[in-house]
């Protein structure tokens, strides 16, 4: 173990040593060892909250196929107009989180998609707007990717039956070899009623309920 500059005083095995009665190198060894008991633990718990995090797997096969999972928390309820899937937190939950996936469709365009998606962005915020005269507030948005898929991100604040609610809203499309465009992805809406645990918009997705079906979301029929 490689010691400390005079100038930073003594290193924790000789601070120790002297206490446990132990010699130096014997001191080095044992924290050595605790130090790898450590990372392995933490490892096995980050591997095994993983793994049990998302209990349920969901498999949308058209008219856009994805797939994604979620904990229990969520439930899978039928979806309104448009909607190909809605998942919302269980009757009783301190905080109410609503998921929903949308097809996306675009007619024939040229250059990237990066160019084309902000000006979808910029077009639904004028229809939320519409939508909310009053109780809508756009809060920004830009570039997203989401388990490596390119997309772009839109952030909101509305009321709902007087409530404040935060939400985020991701076009996404899936990526196909050049030169072929995609024109089929999809729209995740995530909505999240204000909490402690929701406390900005930023919080939208990466924490709470939502942050599972958001983060395992793939296109395709491949359960996740």
């Amino acid at each position: 173990m490689a010691t400390l500059r005079p100038e930073f005083g003594p290193g924790l095995p000789d601070v120790l040593a002297p206490r446990l009665r132990w010699p130096v190198r014997r001191t080095q060894r044992v924290l050595l060892a605790l130090f790898a008991v450590f990372v392995v633990v933490q490892c096995a718990r980050i591997a095994l909250s993983t793994g049990s995090e998302l209990t349920n797997d969901v498999v949308v096969r058209e008219p856009v196929a994805f797939t994604l999972g979620h904990r229990d928390g969520l439930e899978r309820v039928p979806p309104r107009a448009g909607e190909t899937l809605r998942l919302q937190t269980v009757a009783g939950a301190k905080t109410d989180e609503r998921f929903t996936v949308a097809p996306l469709r675009l007619a024939p365009y040229t250059g990237d998609q990066a160019g084309l998606l902000p000006v979808l962005a910029a077009r639904e915020v004028v229809r939320l707007r519409a939508r909310f005269p009053t109780e809508f507030r756009y809060r920004g948005d830009g570039r997203a990717r989401i388990n490596e898929l390119p997309g772009h991100q839109l952030l909101f604040q509305t009321r709902i039956d007087g409530r404040l609610y935060y939400g985020k809203r991701f076009f996404l499309l899936p990526e196909l070899e050049p030169p072929a465009q995609p024109r089929e992805g999809v729209v995740l809406t995530l909505l999240s009623r204000y909490s402690k645990a929701t406390p900005s918009v930023d919080a939208v997705g990466t924490s709470g309920q939502m942050k599972g079906p958001l983060r395992s979301f793939r296109f395709g029929g491949e359960r996740p």
